[in-house]
């Protein structure tokens, strides 16, 4: 049985969305916007394997540039990596290679059980953990969050986070004017400050795709202090059951804990007026840790996502890896496993 790896096809996705079944279940407009390619409209940054004339297996990447101020690094992040069921054969360590040869380094973040066994045969490695961060806006609201499955267990949780949610510490005070400037589509990408710090450099055709999800509200800002351009920030609001979450996906990075407690503030008014009960954020550095915990968001210890990495060509070899700012903006991550109590 002879496999053919090629590139996907917009005729594919009506093929390949069949093989995401729950709790992975996908649209074909979801995949068309997923696998589109920000920086070229007339590709799909994708593949599939054909078997007996049969798509039986696809996977998707994200073009991704960091940079550590000084050094830009490009490499990808595979995703959306699905079999079709019972399928027996080569396709999935075919599509998983053929994603490997792309960019000068491989990013995994977490994955299903199946290919975190297999990330060391890749020779992927482990790096560190990265952990999600929970506020409580509205507590009254969030109650319809909570399923009937594990109603016990979730509305424990959502009492627990609900403790820190009037939290404020002193020490934070507006000292600095920062200001949220509309993100408009068409301009052309603003420089931003580098601290030395390795983070995820956007150009504005991938911060066109992040607002196109189909999935999601989505917001972005230009970030100002005075008439500095500090960066970008990303926000998403998702309605399940008439409640509204949100989410930070992306922010600067700036080396200021009171600069980033007012960033952190601004995005929270601009959350709560949009009636969001309950926001997210997803960070690794330590840079934005502090204005998390006296903005009142908590950590879930068993909401653990583990980072591998595999540098093909040893392109961070002189770099500190603990120095990695990483955030929700990291490849598909950004909209998946939005319903807090769903997953």
């Amino acid at each position: 049985m002879k496999e053919l790896i090629r590139r996907i096809e917009e005729s594919d996705f009506e093929h390949a969305a069949p093989l995401f079944k729950v709790p992975y279940k996908k649209s074909i407009e979801e995949l068309k916007w997923l696998f589109k390619d920000p920086n070229d409209k007339n590709e799909y940054n994708g593949f599939v394997c054909i078997s007996n004339e049969e798509l039986v297996g696809v996977i998707g990447y994200i073009d991704v540039s960091y940079t550590d101020g000084t050094v830009d690094f490009k490499g990808v992040i595979p995703m959306s990596w699905q079999l079709k069921e019972n399928y027996k054969g080569f396709a999935g360590i075919l599509l998983f290679k053929k994603v490997l040869a792309l960019g000068d380094f491989c990013i995994a973040i977490a994955g299903s059980s199946t290919a975190k066994q297999m990330y060391p045969m890749f020779k992927y490695r482990y790096l560190f953990n990265i952990y999600e961060y929970y506020k409580v806006l509205d507590l009254k609201s969030s109650f319809c969050l909570i399923t009937k499955k594990g109603r016990l267990k979730s509305l424990a949780k959502l009492l627990w986070l609900n403790t820190a949610r009037f939290r404020i510490n002193i020490k934070f005070k507006k000292t600095r004017n920062v200001v949220f400037e509309n993100y408009n589509q068409t301009e052309e990408q603003i420089k931003e400050i580098n601290y030395g710090i390795i983070r995820r450099k956007l150009n504005k055709n991938q911060i066109n795709w992040f607002l196109k999800c189909p999935l999601v509200k989505s917001m972005a800002f230009k970030v100002y202090l005075d008439e500095s351009f500090l960066g970008y920030v990303i926000l998403y609001i998702k309605s399940q059951d008439g409640c509204n979450q949100g989410r930070i996906v992306h922010l600067p990075y700036v080396d200021d804990k009171h600069l980033s407690y007012e960033i952190f503030h601004k995005c929270l008014q601009i959350l709560k007026k949009h009636k969001c009960s309950f926001v997210s954020s997803w960070l690794h550095h330590d840079a934005h840790s502090s204005s998390l915990k006296n903005h009142g968001f908590k950590r879930i210890k068993n909401k653990i996502i583990p980072f591998y990495l595999k540098d093909k060509r040893n392109v961070f070899e002189n770099h500190n890896l603990d120095n990695w700012f990483l955030q929700y903006s990291e490849g598909d991550k950004a909209y998946r496993n939005f319903p807090f109590f769903s997953v």
